[in-house]
């Protein structure tokens, strides 16, 4: 391995960070929406969510939708007619999640946010060392922004992967809380979907949404349970071979479209077959796309970033930079070796250094709350433990595409 000359600390473990701009992605795609653009099925949700707010009897209020309902058209809509933008932090648990929402909101106008960002660089403050590094996180006593903004309202989006014990989290503050989410997609692992039963919920799929056949094909799977028998491919759906016609595929997904590029499988141990097998090399390397397993602050389980410098550093760790452009993060930190390949999860992080691995698949769950150009999903029933459970995974993994979807049988 090269040495990229990284600074010695006299904690190894210590993960110093430093901030970068967020390239966010504003596209002709994002136009602005008014009252007057909505439904009247979105006029009646937005009337009952605002009823709820305004009541002051609800501290959190929900609002669901199904994939193609227009929830998310509502949220800067709702915001608007809250008020006070300059006081309110939009919230999602991923990176990726905020940055589709920075980009919504910029569409429909609001870019006086207080914060757009993620949950836990709202509940966090950062510390700094003389040189301008983060090396370490201290949980806020009030809810405020990095420049000391109160928090007076927060609209949480992608809501349906947000669990009990974060949601409880955030109702100490006291602040007002709107969260808006999918009830379809997989709930949060070992806790509830705070959306699981929402106050006011979108069921209607939209004509524009209609036409659009990866939006009509998850409709279908969630009502049906799984792909209908003789669904016909399209520019934007096409099914192929899982042993042979995937990798071409997949190898020119990545080399195009880089992080905006995923492969959603249903387990841990499909993740590290598809990881090995799309690997010339057995080893990590310089330009690799990597994936955080285990919450680290301020780098959290199922972030994806592009591994930048390496080198070894004794017999278990490497030495890594790793860039999260979707966060605005660099870490400079310990990775272990024996995390890379394996299916799962080493348990300690104290004597192995932060938990990567190869991001190149990844389980729905750690997708979830994201969107990616385009994916490749690799159906597994034979895992499934319930059709429940097997219907919202398929559901939850077609609904990361945006504009194409591989479907590998």
């Amino acid at each position: 391995m090269r040495n990229y000359g990284f600074e010695s600390s006299d904690n190894p473990f210590l993960v110093h960070t430093q901030r970068i701009p967020v390239e966010r992605d504003h596209t002709h795609q994002d136009r602005t929406v008014t009252r007057n653009d909505l439904s009247i099925d979105q006029r009646k949700a937005l009337k009952d969510v605002l009823d709820l707010i305004h009541s002051g009897d609800r501290q959190l209020v929900s609002l669901g939708g199904f994939a193609g309902s227009g929830k998310s058209t509502l949220v800067p809509i709702i915001s608007q007619e809250l008020g006070n933008t300059r006081n309110t932090a939009f919230a999602t648990l991923t990176g990726k999640a905020s940055n589709v929402l920075s980009r919504k909101l910029a569409a429909a106008g609001v870019h006086d946010a207080a914060h757009v960002g993620t949950i836990h660089s709202l509940l966090y403050k950062p510390v700094f060392d003389k040189k301008g590094h983060i090396v370490d996180w201290i949980r806020n006593s009030e809810l405020v922004t990095y420049d000391g903004t109160p928090v007076l309202q927060l609209i949480l989006d992608e809501a349906s992967m947000v669990g009990s014990r974060i949601m409880e989290d955030l109702l100490s503050f006291g602040v007002p809380i709107l969260a808006v989410g999918d009830p379809g997609q997989l709930p949060p692992v070992q806790d509830t979907s705070v959306i699981e039963k929402t106050d006011v919920t979108l069921t209607k799929i939209h004509r524009q949404a209609e036409g659009n056949p990866i939006i009509r094909l998850a409709n279908a799977i969630r009502i049906e349970g799984d792909i209908p028998r003789g669904w016909e491919p399209s520019e934007e759906i096409r099914f192929t071979d899982r042993e042979q016609g995937v990798f071409p595929i997949i190898g020119e997904g990545f080399s195009r479209l880089g992080l905006n590029f995923g492969i959603m499988v249903r387990t841990n141990q499909l993740r590290q077959n598809f990881n090995t097998n799309f690997r010339s090399h057995p080893d990590p390397e310089v330009g690799d796309i990597v994936i955080c397993l285990k919450n680290a602050p301020p780098i959290y389980n199922g972030m994806r970033g592009i591994l930048e410098d390496l080198r070894e550093e004794g017999l278990s760790w490497y030495r890594a930079s790793i860039r999260f452009p979707d966060d605005g993060i660099i870490i400079n930190s310990r990775i272990s070796k024996a995390q890379f390949g394996m299916s799962a999860t080493l348990q300690s992080t104290h004597t192995t250094g932060m938990l990567f691995d190869y991001g190149n698949s990844m389980t729905v769950h750690k997708a979830q709350g994201s969107a990616f150009d385009e994916c490749v999903v690799i159906p597994d029933k034979f895992s499934r433990d319930t059709e429940k459970e097997y219907a919202q995974w398929l559901y939850t993994a077609v609904t990361r595409a945006s504009n194409k979807i591989t479907i590998a049988k």
